[in-house]
């Protein structure tokens, strides 16, 4: 396993509300790009559509992706 040498930055900005069908997040806006491939995984076209999700199929989706979207392993 290869560490993260550079730091990761995240900017202040924006938080928005992502609503699963049993629970919900924050996301930076940052990441919404990332967001809506997963949506875009079970079918679904918006970030709202995500109510349909739950927590656990969602992250294990996401998860994978937003790893890729930073560089990590």
């Amino acid at each position: 396993m290869e560490n993260q040498i550079e730091p990761i930055v995240i900017n202040e900005e924006v938080m928005i509300p992502i609503y699963l069908s049993n629970g919900n997040f924050e996301a930076n806006e940052e990441v919404v790009p990332v967001i809506l491939q997963a949506a875009a995984y079970f079918g679904l076209s918006s970030v709202e559509d995500l109510r349909k999700v739950t927590e656990q199929d969602f992250f294990e989706v996401f998860t994978p992706l937003i790893n890729d979207h930073y560089g990590l392993k």
